[in-house]
């Protein structure tokens, strides 16, 4: 009976420190200059495959606890005119799923955003941005929350 509690607890023990070798693993990799140019191609083509268009970030950075930091991000629409430039921006929580995308804290330096609607579109350039991030379910629209918001 004693050796299978102490074969477990090791077992378990050894699972922890796997996992949180792996966790400061992992954060180390994206402080590299190399995990950072990998974070922001994913990123990047995560948002551009997501939004139809094309979207460049300078550099983002993982910040702890739960961040964001981006630098030169450029967002056009899908008349590939600039909709969402900034310099700095710093975004503190995120969630994505379900048509939902919450922000807690939003940052955003030197922001120009043009809001266009085009002649003969039904929708601005920026509706159908939230578009793309909507439920597959017709019955509900996209939701977007922003708790806190700094220009």
């Amino acid at each position: 009976m004693k050796k299978a509690l102490k074969y477990t607890l090791r077992v378990l023990l050894g699972l922890l420190i796997l996992i949180v070798t792996s966790l400061v693993g992992g954060y180390i990799f994206l402080k590299t200059p190399t995990g950072k140019r990998w974070l922001n191609e994913k990123a990047t083509s995560f948002l551009s495959e997501k939004l139809g268009t094309k979207v460049r970030i300078g550099e983002i950075e993982f910040e702890l606890p739960v961040g964001v930091a981006l630098h030169d991000v450029v967002l056009e629409d899908h008349h590939h005119a600039v909709m969402i430039k900034f310099k700095e921006g710093l975004v503190q929580y995120f969630r994505y799923g379900n048509g939902l995308v919450v922000f807690g804290n939003v940052e955003l330096s030197n922001l120009d955003f043009n809001l266009i609607h085009y002649k003969g579109e039904k929708e601005s350039n920026f509706q159908m941005v939230l578009d793309r991030f909507a439920s597959k379910d017709t019955a509900a629209g996209p939701k977007v929350i922003m708790n806190n918001i700094v220009l």
